[in-house]
């Protein structure tokens, strides 16, 4: 190696550098990446991440579904001409809660001598995903909820005194879709017997 060094000290092209500069420029860039691999920056050391996960709801699967059908229900039975009502929701899923997550990781370095006075470099990383946890209501650990997702409703039946009335059924319509961001066709509006 020591040779190429001066061969190309004694070319013009190399912009006649000394076989000494050359080997101080080559020791530097050695140096700047073993520093770089076995100091890593300690800010780095652990990203957080959030992720969307599904979380089980502690209420049954119709909890939030059976609060809304009570709501609507005294909505639309205070609207005039709608009478008694009976209301249905169905939803898709129960909704989704948006966990922090941390993903630690590790960086190690070895220098190994090789053959002919090289050296090897070897890097090892690992990194791990996990769920942050804190203190929940009884004291047990559970995952630190950022933020949560409503439900995504498929569909709305309601059944009324004065579904028969087209104009009425418009309003329950109208009331429906600007409550739920429903269409049109997962509404069900239909009068009610006696």
């Amino acid at each position: 190696m020591l040779e190429i060094f001066k061969k190309m000290s004694n070319k013009k092209s190399f912009l006649s550098i000394s076989i000494d500069k050359w080997i101080m420029l080559a020791l530097a860039g050695v140096l700047l990446i073993v520093g770089t691999t076995v100091f890593p920056d300690n800010n780095k050391n652990k990203r957080k991440n959030e992720n969307v996960v599904n979380v089980e709801n502690k209420d049954n699967d119709n909890g939030y579904a059976s609060v809304m059908e009570k709501q609507l229900k005294d909505i639309l039975e205070s609207v005039k001409g709608v009478g008694k009502v009976n209301v249905m929701i169905t939803v898709e899923d129960n909704g989704k809660q948006i966990v922090l997550r941390e993903q630690p990781y590790t960086k190690s370095s070895e220098v190994k001598q090789a053959k002919e006075g090289e050296e090897v470099i070897s890097s090892d990383i690992s990194q791990e995903d996990r769920v942050v946890l804190g203190a929940g209501e009884n004291g047990d650990n559970s995952p630190y909820v950022i933020s949560s997702k409503k439900p995504v409703i498929k569909g709305v039946a309601v059944v009324a005194q004065g579904g028969g009335n087209p104009v009425v059924v418009e309003k329950i319509t109208n009331v429906i879709k600007s409550l739920f961001e429903v269409s049109v066709h997962k509404i069900s509006v239909i009068e009610m017997k006696g």
